[in-house]
């Protein structure tokens, strides 16, 4: 029996190691799997960040491309408004002309006119643009259009006409 005590002993003791090294067997999983799911929070937060960083990046492009094309225009609206501040004069003139002296004059007499002030301008050197009218130098684009809208014939004669009346209301 007592053999038999020493042998049942022997088990127990193996089998208390072995319950010990299971156990620290079951930890390290344990601290293994707590390890997985931090690099896995850790690896997820990552891709959220890429995620947002490649958002960040295609708005970004975006504007870079709409501020290359806004810098294009500003060239372009530059180059035309050096245009206009060139013939500035000789516009204001022609259109005052218009508006205060051909205001009640038919349009084949209103046009002899203006070739008549363009004539004298051009013998004074004063610059004025070639399409020069009482349209695009005191009227309002806006206003114009809202005009167009509500029916109003769109020749320039009839425009040049409501611009001359809308001003001498104010």
């Amino acid at each position: 029996m007592k053999e038999k005590t020493d042998e049942l002993n022997g088990i127990l003791a193996e089998l208390d190691q072995l319950n010990r090294i299971y156990n620290e067997l079951v930890a390290k999983v344990n601290t293994l799997k707590e390890n997985l799911r931090e690099k896995e929070n850790y690896l997820k937060m990552l891709e959220d960040k890429i995620t947002l960083y490649k958002k960040r990046l295609e708005i970004a492009t975006k504007l870079t491309k709409g501020l290359a094309q806004a810098k294009v225009d500003w060239i372009n609206s530059s180059k035309v408004y050096n245009d206009k501040i060139k013939n500035i004069e000789g516009d204001v003139l022609i259109s005052c002309g218009v508006f205060s002296y051909l205001g009640a004059f038919t349009k084949g007499f209103r046009d002899l006119e203006i070739e008549n002030f363009k004539s004298f301008l051009s013998t004074n050197q004063i610059q004025f643009s070639d399409d020069v009218n009482l349209q695009n130098t005191l009227g309002d684009p806006i206003e114009i259009q809202s005009w167009t809208k509500a029916e109003l014939p769109s020749d320039n004669f009839t425009i040049e006409n409501t611009v001359i009346m809308h001003l001498t209301d104010k």
